[in-house]
């Protein structure tokens, strides 16, 4: 339920037939992969539709925040509002605790590879990839999830669920390598382009109006 988002978000914004076969080939593979037998529960399934929404909200908004921010400034930001949001909740739990060193060490290794890295990629990919495009390879999460958990875990992986890493894996693939004609021929523009062509239109403008009531 949880990759409903940015599946949506894959589906809406295919443009052509092979973006939408790729979308649905990675959601065909999601949903072998999570088949496991047990009975859902309902309000496991609306927290996931739930969550589902938020990360589809997080793959449009991150898309524009990484074009119009590109260095790592907003990231430092959401890291820390996230920060000051969970902190009351660690204080409740564990009290003067949290500034023992070995626990503050310990949270400063889990910040980085659980949170400053993989936010930094993210927000790279969103800046270079359509947001069509990032909602497909997110696909490669559960399959990854599933191979490290046969690696490490020693966990059986059933046939459906082998058939789900090796169609998400297809998707994937086919979703980075299938060239985008409308985006070789129309390149999209800089924040700096951008700046620059509405700096222009209002100097014209200005321009414009100044001609205007300099006339008889």
């Amino acid at each position: 339920m949880e990759f409903l988002g940015p599946f949506a978000i894959a589906l809406f914004g295919s443009r052509r037939t092979v973006d939408l076969l790729w979308a649905c080939l990675a959601a065909a593979g999601v949903v072998l992969l999570s088949h496991s037998g047990i009975p859902l529960d309902a309000a496991g399934l609306a927290c996931g539709a739930l969550a589902g929404c938020c990360w589809g909200g997080y793959i449009l908004v991150g898309k524009r925040l990484a074009e119009r921010v590109p260095d790592g400034r907003a990231l430092a930001l959401a890291v820390a509002w996230g920060s000051l949001l969970s902190l009351p909740y660690g204080i409740a739990q564990a009290g003067t605790k949290l500034l023992a060193p070995a626990t503050l060490a310990l949270a400063a290794v889990v910040a980085v590879f659980s949170s400053v890295l993989p936010y930094t990629f993210h927000l790279e990919a969103l800046r270079r990839l359509p947001p069509r495009t990032f909602g497909v390879l997110t696909s490669l999460e559960p399959a990854v999830g599933a191979l490290l958990g046969l690696l490490v875990l020693g966990q059986h992986l059933a046939v459906p669920q082998w058939a789900g890493v090796l169609a998400v894996a297809l998707a994937s693939i086919g979703a980075t390598r299938t060239p985008n004609r409308a985006a070789e021929s129309a390149p999209e523009s800089t924040p700096e382009e951008e700046e620059e062509e509405e700096g222009a239109a209002r100097e014209e403008a200005s321009v414009r109006v100044t001609k205007s009531a300099g006339s008889p």
